[in-house]
């Protein structure tokens, strides 16, 4: 039989040995592969256990929070009816599945009454990555300054004093 070996050149081997070798390569999975393959809840739990993410700041806040992790909560007001107390569910910038949460502090509106951005507090929307697969900055479990948030980048809006749709 004939096997490739890392060299990628070919020998001749027994047919135990050329077995065993193929079993070799395909049980040795780089790690980033395996955690890629793993959901977050998983790959991340020492972080989520520790609870410094933007939607366990919701909660400390709110006194509720939402099922599962940002990309699936559920928003129960229009954007642009979002009120200080509301919870903006948005993207994370740089990640296009990640999404984040955040307590509205403020609300700007233009002279016609209609808002156009708000301003939000949240945990961990830190400058340097400390766990880039886990998405965790140096602000994990700190608020930093007021953040301004245009509306039209804001996905979903949800007020915990009403019920979910």
């Amino acid at each position: 039989m004939l096997a490739l070996t890392t060299t990628t050149s070919f020998h001749v081997c027994s047919a135990a040995t050329c077995a065993a070798v193929l079993l070799l390569a395909l049980s040795a999975t780089p790690s980033w592969a395996q955690t890629a393959r793993e959901p977050f809840a998983v790959r991340c739990k020492q972080w989520i256990d520790k609870k410094g993410y933007s939607l366990d700041y919701i909660e400390q806040r709110t006194g509720k929070r939402q099922e599962g992790q940002p990309p699936t909560w559920k928003g129960n007001v229009k954007p642009e009816a979002v009120q200080v107390g509301d919870v903006v569910i948005a993207q994370v910038a740089g990640d296009v599945a990640a999404q984040r949460v955040a307590y509205v502090e403020e609300v700007s509106a233009g002279t016609d009454g209609l808002a156009y951005a708000v301003f939000v507090t949240e945990w961990n929307q830190g400058r340097q990555m400390l766990d880039r697969d886990c998405l965790v900055t140096n602000l994990f479990g700190q608020t930093g300054s007021k953040l301004r948030v245009p509306l039209n980048t804001v996905l979903r809006v949800w007020r915990p004093s009403l019920p979910l749709p």
